[in-house]
């Protein structure tokens, strides 16, 4: 519903009955600043979970079981060498267990690798906290996003060569050969609040 202005219950309730549709179903189309803007506003009126509703669909956790066994000794950890000389790129997904945008992603990589190849160079796909995705609730997100503590906080060399013991710097310490080989490392997340995409580079060119 096209309009200027925050669209009050009632009017929603009123056009909903004329037009034979849910209430839920009537989402205003607000002026937007910005082209970008609007996905997120459609977001905030709650379109896409009324888009899901109509269809009968819903967005599951992948099953990530198949995975398991990796192909280079490591638990859920995937390589593919092109044979060529290039850079080593390095691609993971779950540093928090409730971010599981990045594991369909790597679960679509994994399942469809018949289809794509590297050119050069050597490509890693990660899962990283997977102990705590296996506590994955969409009715209790936050409970998933970590064990012990937060993964994106063990990196530190204090930490992963110190004495301290925890689920998430088991599998940082498993997981370090392969992040310090990358020449490129794409750490898949998403956001807690809506937002636009974004990137965040490091400062050290790696």
């Amino acid at each position: 519903c096209r309009c200027e202005h925050e669209l009050p219950a009632n009017e929603r309730a009123k056009i909903a009955l004329f037009c034979n549709v849910r209430k839920e179903a009537v989402i205003p189309a607000l002026d937007a600043s910005s082209i970008y803007a609007v996905p997120l506003q459609y977001h905030t009126e709650g379109l896409d979970d009324e888009v899901l509703h109509h269809f009968g669909l819903t967005a599951p956790k992948p099953d990530l079981s198949r995975w398991a066994g990796g192909n280079c000794g490591t638990p859920y950890v995937w390589c593919f060498d092109s044979g060529r000389p290039g850079p080593q790129v390095m691609v993971q997904a779950l540093t928090h267990g409730n971010e599981i945008c990045g594991a369909i992603v790597l679960d679509r990589l994994l399942a469809d690798q018949a289809q794509w190849q590297v050119p050069r160079g050597r490509l890693t796909l990660a899962f990283g906290n997977l102990e705590a995705y296996a506590r994955w609730d969409p009715a209790d997100p936050d409970r998933s996003r970590y064990v012990d503590e937060d993964f994106n906080r063990v990196w530190a060399d204090e930490a992963l060569c110190g004495p301290r013991d925890s689920a998430e710097l088991r599998r940082a310490r498993v997981l370090r050969p392969f992040v310090d080989a990358a020449d490129l490392l794409l750490d898949l997340h998403s956001m807690r609040e809506p937002c636009e995409a974004l990137m965040v580079c490091g400062a050290d060119g790696r």
